[in-house]
């Protein structure tokens, strides 16, 4: 785990505001926008600056290939079948946040085409709603020079990478899921 944590902290230029956002103790919800395969240890970085762990509602793809599988189930993270109303991932994200975890959404479930924000899935809202936790949204820019979409050209060492933690916003629990979701 450290060896990891080492080679992110050196080798990209990190911008990260409002971490002091996350809560070192108790259930924290974030989301953020999805700009490339890096964002997941974009959001690491920003989990431990706090003190956290984080755990994410990772597609079930990612789960196909044996030792990966292997991988995410010992890391925690939390398996969800996009796109079919996965009752069981979003019990499990609840009772993680239930138990005073952090747990991360991708809300738009995939990665954006040309950066341009998609519509998100209402599985964040409803997660937020059953767990009565608030949502901190999270920005990230720079993570798709390190691993670009398509067939651009990666820049791998020091790399600006910019997290921004905004205002946690507030569900309330007769919240409409799709309202909740586009605020």
């Amino acid at each position: 785990e450290e060896l990891g944590r080492l080679p992110v902290r050196m080798n990209m230029r990190w911008r990260v505001e409002g971490v002091e956002r996350i809560p070192a103790h108790g259930p924290v919800l974030l989301a953020s926008n999805h700009i490339s395969y890096f964002d997941p240890i974009a959001i690491g970085y920003l989990a431990d600056r706090a003190g956290r762990r984080v755990r994410f509602l990772a597609k079930a793809e990612l789960f196909e290939k044996r030792f990966m599988a292997a991988v995410l189930r010992k890391m925690g993270q939390i398996r969800i079948e996009r796109g079919s109303g996965d009752i069981g991932a979003l019990d499990r994200a609840t009772a993680a946040l239930r138990a005073g975890e952090c747990v991360h959404v991708f809300p738009e479930g995939t990665i954006s085409d040309e950066f341009e924000p998609m519509a998100g899935k209402t599985g964040l809202a409803r997660l937020a709603k059953t767990a009565g936790v608030d949502v901190l949204p999270v920005g990230l820019w720079g993570t798709h020079r390190v691993i670009p979409p398509g067939e651009q050209k990666p820049e791998r060492w020091r790399t600006p990478i910019v997290i921004v933690v905004g205002e946690p916003i507030p569900v309330a629990p007769d919240a409409n899921p799709r309202e909740a979701t586009d605020r």
